[in-house]
Parts: structure tokens; sequence; C-alpha cells
């Protein structure tokens, strides 16, 4: 029993790992030299960065390292956001506005750049190491006129405030607890509810990826500001006093439907979808 057990575990190893290898064989034009810099990372033998190609042809460059190289995974490879459901008949009939908080490198804006090409991004990224690659990525891909950079944390108000800098270009990035063994730096926070208003449209799509500070900027933003968001895609991650029942209920009583909700194995945090109920009510209507 013992000998097949093992074994079993071996082949279950084994596929997972096919798996993923044809996952990322699908999401990236050039993914035989991204596994192999990827797998020599941990002989030291790999380049410092890691140069993505996706599919759709879009550069992606992001330290070779697994707190930064991971939410490009999530978003070319596995599609953690659901983006390939993303669609222009369940939103309007216009060129996108995309909210992207916590940009990271860029890998969330530049998806919805491949999928939608006319929308426009604001990108808010508070790291100054991770901002390099946010902006060195929307250059290389030639869409500056269509993507705003904000180096900034989105807070509640308009503050500087303390940031715990994950290592080289880290996704782990936050005000509020030590990630990633980074050091702390200061950077400058901006209010969410300033920042939805010095837009000239609604904001199509909301994504908030901020570890943990998405708490922070939905429960104290505004009424108006909230009705000007039409859909919602957020990462939540676990904070004492803080938590999914809290954001689902704050966003339904605020006119949010659930779409999807996706529920992390290793911690209490994990990621799902909101849509303004009216706005999907007035699309059936219109389709």
């Amino acid at each position: 029993m013992a000998k097949n057990s093992r074994r079993g575990k071996v082949l279950f190893t084994w596929r997972r790992r096919i798996h993923r290898v044809g996952a990322v064989k699908k999401g990236f034009n050039n993914w035989l030299s991204v596994l192999m810099a990827v797998a020599l990372r941990k002989l030291k033998a790999s380049p410092g960065d890691l140069n993505i190609v996706t599919a759709q042809g879009s550069y992606v460059s992001c330290p070779n390292r697994i707190g930064a190289m991971a939410p490009v995974f999530e978003i070319f490879v596995y599609d953690s956001y659901h983006l390939k459901e993303f669609s222009q008949q369940t939103i309007p009939n216009h060129p996108l506005t995309i909210l992207d908080v916590g940009a990271h490198v860029g890998a969330f804006s530049l998806a919805m750049l491949e999928k939608f090409p006319t929308c426009r991004c604001i990108c808010c990224e508070p790291s100054p190491k991770t901002f390099q690659y946010l902006r060195k990525n929307i250059e290389r891909n030639g869409v500056q006129e269509r993507v705003q950079l904000i180096e900034a944390a989105v807070l509640a108000e308009d503050r500087e405030t303390a940031l715990f800098e994950g290592k080289d270009g880290s996704a782990k990035n936050s005000v509020l607890i030590p990630l990633d063994g980074g050091k702390t730096c200061t950077v400058q926070g901006l209010a969410f509810d300033r920042l939805v208003d010095k837009l000239d449209s609604e904001v199509d799509v909301l994504k908030l990826d901020c570890e943990g500070a998405e708490y922070e900027i939905l429960f104290n933003a505004s009424p108006s500001t909230l009705e000007k968001i039409r859909s919602i895609v957020l990462e939540y991650h676990p904070v004492p006093g803080n938590g999914w029942n809290k954001i689902q209920e704050y966003l339904t009583a605020g006119g949010f439907q659930m779409e999807w909700h996706e529920p992390s194995l290793l911690d209490r945090g994990g990621m799902a979808a909101f849509r303004r109920v009216e706005k999907v009510e007035a699309n059936k209507k219109i389709s």
C-alpha cells in the first residue's frame, strides 16, 4: 500500500508539472526560454530579469523571483482574474477606462490593452523599484498614449505613508505589514475619492491588488465615488478585523452584485469580481 501511495504521489506531481508547462506554453510565446530561466534561477545561473513575450505579443519584464513573477503568471498563464470572460457586451460600448490599483509591473493593464485595444488604463504603483519596471514595460510596448502612470499608494486620503517594499520589484509591497523581506520607504499616498473624481469618465473596471489596503480604499470611498465604478476585480488579503465577509457585505449594500469568488487555499485571502447591479440590468435590456 505504501509503495502504491508513493507512486500515486509521484504521478500526481508529474501530471501537475506537465499541466503547468502546457499552460505556460499557451500563455507565453517564448515559453521555453522563460521556463529555462526560472529553472536556472535556483542555480543562480540565469539573468536577474525575466523577459516575457505573451501569446498576443506584449513584452513584460520583471525580476526573476517568485514574488515578482507570480502576478505575471497569474494573469497571462492562469487567468486568475478571468479576463477571458470579460466581454464588451457586458459593459458599455465605448473605450473602456481601467483603474489599476497595485499595478505592479503592468501585467493586468497590458492584458486589458491586448483584449480591448481602445481602452485606457490608469496604473497606480507606490514602490519606486517596481515602478521602474512598470514604466519600462509600458514604454517597450508603445502604449504610453493610452496609459497614465501614477507613482503613489492609493489610500483613503492624501498623505505620506510608510511602504514595506518587497525585494527587487516584488508584488508584495504593503502599507500595512512587512512582506517578502524588503525594507521600509516613504511614499506619497493619493486619496481614492480624489483620484476617481479627477477622471473624465466612469471607471469601467477597477482592479485592486494592494496587499491589504483594499479595505481602507473601499470602506472609505464616498457613495458618489462608488457610483462611478461599473465593475471591480480584486484580490483581498488576510488583515486582522477584515476579510471576505466584510467586503461582500459592503459592496452588496453599495449596489454591487458578486460575479465570482475564489478563496485562497493557502490563507484567508482570495479573489473576487463584482459588477454594479443597475449596470448589469441595463446592459441586459440593451442586448
